[in-house]
C-alpha cells in the first residue's frame, strides 16, 4: 500500500513538473534587455582581447569603431602588462537608464569593472576609457556606437 502511494506521488509530481515546464512559453526579449546584452557582449569580447568580435559589435561610422584600437590597447595593457594575463577575467558593465526611439537608443552607464580570479588571488580594475552612448539597430541586431 505504501510502495503504491509512492508511485502516485512520484506520477503526479512528474506530471506537475512536466506541466510547469512544457507551458512556459519562451518569452522574447525586449530591445532594452537585447541592447543591454549586446553592450555586456561588447565588453566581454574587449576584456577576452577578442578584437574582431567586439568590432563585429559596432557601427563602423561611429566614434567607438574609430577609438576600438586605443580600447584594445588600453584593455590589453590592464590585463597583459598588469600581470593578470593567465587569470580568468570578466568584465561587467552597469547600464544606468536607457532611451529607445524607435531604431536609436541613447544611454548611460558606469565604467566598466574588470574582475581577475587568478590562482593565488583577486583583484579588480575600473575601466574608465569606455564610453558608449548610442546604438543603432539595422534588422534585428543592435550596434553601437
Amino acid at each position: 500500500m505504501k510502495n503504491g502511494l509512492n508511485k502516485i506521488f512520484l506520477l503526479v509530481f512528474i506530471t506537475v513538473l512536466c506541466f510547469f515546464t512544457g507551458c512556459t512559453s519562451s518569452v522574447s526579449q525586449t530591445d532594452e534587455e537585447t541592447l543591454k546584452l549586446k553592450i555586456q557582449e561588447f565588453v566581454d569580447f574587449l576584456v577576452k582581447l577578442d578584437y574582431s568580435k567586439a568590432q563585429a559589435c559596432l557601427m563602423t561610422d561611429g566614434p567607438t569603431y574609430s577609438q576600438l584600437d586605443a580600447l584594445y590597447n588600453k584593455a590589453k595593457l590592464i590585463i597583459v602588462s598588469g600581470g593578470f594575463s593567465n587569470c580568468f577575467a570578466k568584465g561587467e558593465i552597469y547600464i544606468k537608464n536607457i532611451t529607445i526611439s524607435g531604431n536609436e537608443a541613447q544611454f548611460s552607464h558606469q565604467p566598466v569593472k574588470i574582475y581577475f580570479n587568478c590562482i593565488t588571488s583577486s583583484n579588480q580594475v575600473t575601466f574608465e576609457d569606455l564610453n558608449l552612448t548610442a546604438a543603432q539597430k539595422i534588422g534585428d541586431v543592435w550596434y553601437l556606437w
